[in-house]
């Protein structure tokens, strides 16, 4: 298999791809504790209807895999070098593992927080 190049990150103020990509699924603010508002089952609003530069949750259909970074450094605060490392690490693995998972996922990184 040939190298893949190394994974890299963009940081812009763009519109996201995941903003797009989930735009209907059902999604809610956070509490002032960054906890979900209400329970899914109660929930109306979707991802597009949310301004996403403010804190919010968004559930995934069943086709995505979401993995949660949230690695904190010695200071106990979450160190963004250390979840880009272990995100970079988790999808450069999972690209050559085989030609399958390379269509079959997309890697988004948020910061948001961080």
């Amino acid at each position: 298999m040939p190298e893949l190049p190394p994974p890299s990150l963009v940081l812009s103020h763009e519109e996201s791809l995941l903003d797009t990509m989930l735009a209907g699924q059902p999604a809610q603010y956070a509490s002032s504790s960054e906890k979900p508002l209400k329970p899914w089952a109660e929930v109306t609003t979707t991802l597009s209807d949310l301004d996403t530069s403010k804190v919010h949750f968004v559930k995934p259909g069943l086709q995505h895999v979401v993995i949660d970074f949230d690695i904190r450094g010695d200071d106990g605060e979450k160190d963004l070098g250390l979840n880009l490392k272990a995100a970079s690490i988790m999808a450069v693995r999972l690209m050559r593992s085989s030609a399958k998972a390379r269509r079959g996922f997309i890697f988004i990184t948020s910061t948001t927080g961080m």
